[in-house]
């Protein structure tokens, strides 16, 4: 009867719950690992994600290709509207040179209704001058 009571001693049934504590830390540590090495980088878990790899790199491929692609066309596209711009300054800058040129003048008879001046003053300064009377 005395093992009895010394087996059911509040301290001894201390130590047992810090022993059986104890073993559950340990098992439980034994658990996480156990689960760490079963956790295996397989043949098909490298396939699936090359694979997810290279679609996001194809895909970043084509957006960017997209848009050099896109800017190609709108340089292109103000090339030729600058060729065109150029075309007509060339067209408007012979249609002056036309009307400023001495025969067209004489023949328009732009000089028919000039007269001559009759005296001529030169004012001299920072530019210079004339009055004619």
């Amino acid at each position: 009867m005395q093992q009895s009571l010394i087996g059911y001693s509040p301290y001894r049934s201390a130590l047992r719950q810090a022993k059986l504590q104890e073993n559950q830390a340990a098992s439980a540590a034994k658990t996480v690992t156990a689960e760490i090495v079963r956790f295996q980088i397989t043949p098909a878990m490298l396939m699936a994600v090359m694979f997810v790899l290279i679609l996001v790199f194809g895909g970043l491929y084509v957006m960017s290709f997209n848009k050099v692609a896109t800017k190609g066309y709108m340089l292109k596209r103000l090339e030729l509207s600058r060729q065109e711009l150029q075309q007509q300054s060339d067209i408007k800058t012979l249609g002056l040179a036309k009307v400023k040129a001495m025969n067209n003048m004489l023949e328009n008879g732009s000089f028919d209704h000039m007269r001559k001046p009759g005296e001529v003053t030169y004012v001299f300064g920072e530019g210079v001058l004339a009055k004619a009377n």
